[in-house]
């Protein structure tokens, strides 16, 4: 994927829309976009997925927690986004079987009363999700909850309810949507910043003016419809464009922190429903590591970066530590993250109260349209609505959306045959490319399989994949975006950047 190459094109080019913030939404948006025939340029001024889109839960869910609440509260806010995300949660495993499943959870009860309670909840959860691949929740008993999960507290345990929800890699799934779209005929586009823009009304035309982060250049591009999808920062570029607009988000923050995979012998998750302000925990295997984390904490500045505080971590070990055998230290932790979620505001006294609903706010005047809130599962639907939005104001003849059924870049659960006798966890690990399996050995034949890090499978090869194919640009995105040890191990990260900058730095 040459960058110079979708530079030229930016340039050349009058879109139709032009669609700003690389994270889950504004790709959704130019991946559905360019399928219903429409020229669509994105550009995102850090990486793809550097926000929220990278720092989610991982997981792919309705919100067990949204039901209860719709159905405690009577609140058919929340039950409709239940149903939406459990119906998008369907459609996004299947348009990427290769980096994204199913995933068990435990979620622990200790009287008999709350495990009918549970059951009962969980029960209507999978009636709404419908017909679909993810097995219906059932009741364990204790010691079947142990053996699932080893490392639970045992005391005064009752049983569990055995629940299923879906699990993926963010930021391979972002890289995914975005590769998908260029192949398609989109022009999408990291490191390249709104600094400027002029509404031309005769000609229904905006001018705007990027800046190149790279090469720090600055260049002209020309759209008839402006798609504001920069999640948290959704409130600055509204700003540009209508000077005295009033801000529409409330960002909460999310946090997480990392454990060694080897810390939980298990498959299944642990979901804690209960903690001191109304949150959830989840205890969540993924990928290389284990995840503990909640979120909704309510964020002062939107424009600062996110950070994990020892507030943050302790709160977490307070909430977790009690249903654990063993308590976690905070010597046991070798990662952690955060992430800024784009609520929308609302009459609520605190953000854990808000529900990730969204809105598709629209200025015909100025042919500007604003995708606001939302939540990564229901990233298709908004980019639906999104683009349906967009052909009315563009007063242009409609055509249905096609991303329903469509399959992304790699959408594969082949297994491959080791032909390379490489190691078991470099060969098992390559499955997350689906059917480019064959590419990346290819590139591995080409630039080496020597790992970048040790006890971690990402190789040499890999890395250069991701160099010229995924448009990973500096050592940073490889950490975060091509291996996600800027997250789970900061340890091996440093070590990794040794090698990386031989890589990303010539």
């Amino acid at each position: 994927m040459n960058r110079q190459n979708l530079i030229h094109q930016l340039i050349h080019n009058e879109w139709d829309i032009l669609v700003i913030g690389g994270g889950a939404t504004g790709l959704g948006v130019a991946l559905d976009a360019v399928t219903r025939g429409l020229k669509v340029v994105l550009i995102e001024k850090q990486d793809f997925a550097s926000g929220p889109t990278s720092t989610s839960t991982k997981l792919i869910h309705g919100g067990v927690r949204y039901l209860e609440k719709a159905v405690k509260e009577l609140d058919y806010g929340q039950y409709k986004l239940v149903h939406e995300a459990l119906n998008e949660r369907k459609i996004m495993i299947q348009n990427a079987p290769h980096i994204s499943n199913p995933l068990p959870f435990i979620l622990p009860t200790y009287s008999f009363w709350q495990k009918w309670y549970y059951l009962l909840g969980t029960k209507i959860y999978d009636w709404i999700a419908g017909k679909d691949d993810i097995p219906n929740s059932r009741i364990l008993s204790k010691s079947e909850t142990i053996t699932k999960f080893p490392l639970l507290n045992s005391q005064k345990l009752n049983s569990s309810v055995l629940y299923y929800d879906g699990q993926f890699n963010d930021a391979f799934y972002a890289t995914a949507l975005m590769r998908t779209a260029v192949e398609k005929g989109a022009c999408c586009l990291n490191y390249l910043e709104l600094t400027s823009q002029e509404w031309d009304n005769e000609n229904k035309i905006h001018k705007l003016a990027v800046k190149d982060n790279l090469k720090n250049e600055f260049l002209e591009v020309k759209s008839r419809l402006v798609l504001n999808c920069a999640g948290v920062q959704s409130d600055n570029i509204r700003k540009m464009f209508f000077h005295n607009i009033e801000p529409r988000l409330r960002p909460s923050k999310g946090v997480h922190i990392v454990l060694p995979r080897k810390w939980l012998p298990s498959q299944h998750s642990l979901l804690i429903p209960s903690t001191e302000d109304g949150r959830v925990i989840f205890v969540i295997p993924w990928y290389y590591a284990v995840i503990i984390g909640t979120t909704d904490t309510e964020v002062k500045d939107p424009n600062s970066h996110p950070k994990v505080t020892n507030e943050d971590i302790d709160y977490v070990l307070r909430q977790a530590n009690p249903y654990l055998e063993k308590p976690i230290q905070k010597a046991d932790i070798i990662g952690s993250f955060a992430g800024y979620r784009p609520l929308v505001k609302a009459n609520k006294t605190n953000t854990e109260a808000l529900i990730r609903n969204h809105e598709i706010e629209t200025f015909q005047e100025k042919n500007f349209i604003s995708v606001l809130g939302g939540k990564w599962t229901t990233y298709r639907q908004m980019a639906e609505e999104a683009v349906d939005e967009a052909f009315k104001v563009l007063n242009q003849k409609y055509v249905s959306c096609k991303t329903k059924n469509l399959p992304l870049i790699g959408a594969s659960e082949k297994k491959y045959e080791n032909t390379l006798n490489l190691p078991a966890e470099v060969h098992q690990h390559l499955h997350y490319y689906g059917s480019e399996y064959p590419i990346l050995l290819e590139y591995l034949q080409k630039y080496g399989s020597d790992l970048i890090v040790e006890n971690y499978p990402f190789t040499i090869g890999e890395m250069f994949f991701l160099k010229e194919i995924a448009q990973i640009h500096t050592v940073q995105d490889a950490l975060m975006r091509g291996t996600r040890l800027g997250i789970i191990d900061f340890e091996a990260a440093e070590k990794a950047k040794i090698v990386l900058e031989n890589i990303f730095e010539k």
